[in-house]
């Protein structure tokens, strides 16, 4: 776990130099981060690691630069790392925080649990995850935001879609293991987004499951299907495959 908690391969684009921070905070605010990671459970796993690196994640919570911070962590433990601080961040540190470690996490489904707790964390509101430019664009969409996902009938209910139905097929095709994989259509209520992020090009919307209504769905690269047939038809042979391919392991065994 300590060897792997720190990133030791952070591009000069995504983490900012320590310099560039220095100094702006008073003293007494910099001690008071310092307290910080020195009270959060998650600074233990950091010991014994290149003394270097962890000087530098203590010089960026120093200035309060919580992405610095979660940058020079291992995508895999962001979360777990923002979870440990949560208590201590301003609702808009914590926001951006949340942010930067949504932007640049690899498998978010990984700690799926975690992240909608953190979400429905009750400091500040999701929406300061967005930076001006993005609330912008979720203030011009209607009040009924037609949304796409692609993916899996085991992880259809994720907190992440888009606007672009491209996009969604596109992710349908190229980033899920299983080869039963749709493009969803869906709906949601403006009133219920969490965030519209475009850092990654990707027109991503944030909504909780439960307030997502799927209209519809087409399986790549087949034709469209109708969600009453995915649940029952679909679902069925892909348990069926499942104990078959269980069966196929016992009689090896």
């Amino acid at each position: 776990m300590r060897a792997q908690i720190i990133s030791t391969n952070v591009s000069p684009k995504s983490a900012p130099a320590v310099s560039s921070v220095s100094g702006i905070l008073p003293d007494e605010k910099r001690r008071q981060n310092s307290q910080i990671i020195e009270t959060a459970d998650v600074w233990s796993a950091l010991e014994g690691v290149n003394p270097s690196l962890v000087a530098q994640m203590l010089e960026h919570a120093r200035e309060g630069d919580w992405e610095g911070f979660l940058c020079r962590v291992n995508a895999p433990f962001r979360f777990t790392v923002l979870n440990a601080i949560k208590d201590f961040l301003t609702p808009p540190d914590f926001w951006k925080a949340f942010a930067y470690a949504w932007m640049h996490c690899e498998n978010a489904w990984e700690d799926t649990e975690l992240i909608q707790s953190l979400l429905a964390s009750p400091r500040g509101t999701p929406q300061q995850m967005m930076d001006a430019k993005e609330k912008e664009a979720l203030a011009r969409l209607p009040d009924v935001i037609p949304i796409y996902r692609g993916a899996t009938l085991y992880n259809i209910f994720g907190i992440s879609w888009t606007l672009s139905r491209r996009k969604a097929e596109w992710f349908a095709a190229n980033r899920q293991v299983d080869p039963l994989t749709f493009c969803f259509w869906a709906k949601c209520n403006k009133g219920d987004v969490l965030g519209l992020l475009l850092e990654r090009q990707e027109k991503e919307i944030l909504v909780f499951p439960q307030n997502v209504k799927i209209l519809n769905a087409k399986r790549i690269p087949d034709s469209e299907i109708h969600p009453s047939s995915i649940f029952t038809k679909q679902f069925a042979r892909s348990e069926n495959a499942e104990r078959e391919r269980s069966l196929a392991r016992n009689d090896l065994n």
